[in-house]
């Protein structure tokens, strides 16, 4: 058995070259495979992977131990399922998907098979938000009665963010409270205390600290 987690990446737009560039620092890390949109197949080419002509191709693969979904929230739950029937651990970015019949499935998939699920709420990890995280549990500031939040998005032409972006207004996706504002609802539960259905995390993202 190899000691090396090797990944595989369905996703090739911002989220899935990040993640491409996580794996290549972590130690016993390894990305084989990038399937899925108009970007893969430079991602593949940049990183070293295989690239596979669908997701169904790299799911299947012998050399995939893990398996990150980096696709519109729309897909999530089939790829992960399909995944799960392969014995692939999973990271999924945010949202695991669209609906909660969808992921209660997926948790239920990943658990039978004792596999690691992991939902890329990466705010948990960043400075500030550890930060308030650490003075609630210090009960520095007294009971919590309301949070407000702001969060500001931009999309551009950058390059290195880029895109076509028009999938966030497919009725599919549901809607931009699952895009982005799905980390401000897992923060505030998270600062809270309030319990989450999310398994164990996979290896490779404690490195995406801070970042």
């Amino acid at each position: 058995m190899s000691d090396q987690l090797r990944y595989g990446i369905l996703g090739s737009g911002f989220m899935g070259r990040t993640h491409a560039e996580v794996i290549r620092h972590v130690p016993h890390a390894r990305l084989t495979a990038i399937a899925c949109g108009q970007r893969a197949a430079r991602l593949a080419d940049d990183y070293g992977a295989t690239l596979c002509a669908s997701a169904e191709q790299l799911i299947a693969r012998d050399d995939v131990d893990a398996v990150i979904i980096a696709t519109p929230q729309y897909v999530h739950a089939e790829q992960a399922l399909r995944a799960a029937e392969h014995a692939k651990h999973l990271f999924i970015e945010k949202p695991m998907a669209t609906s909660v019949a969808d992921c209660d499935a997926i948790i239920a998939a990943c658990a039978e098979r004792g596999l690691a699920l992991s939902v890329g709420y990466q705010q948990r990890y960043r400075t500030v938000p550890r930060a308030a995280y650490d003075l609630l549990r210090q009960q520095a500031i007294g009971q919590v009665h309301s949070i407000q939040l702001f969060q500001v998005f931009q999309l551009f032409n950058d390059p290195a963010f880029g895109g076509d972006w028009s999938w966030w207004s497919n009725p599919a996706a549901v809607g931009h409270i699952l895009a982005g504002g799905v980390h401000g609802i897992d923060f505030c539960r998270w600062v809270l205390g309030a319990r989450w259905s999310v398994l164990l995390g996979m290896p490779h993202l404690s490195r995406t600290a801070r970042t």
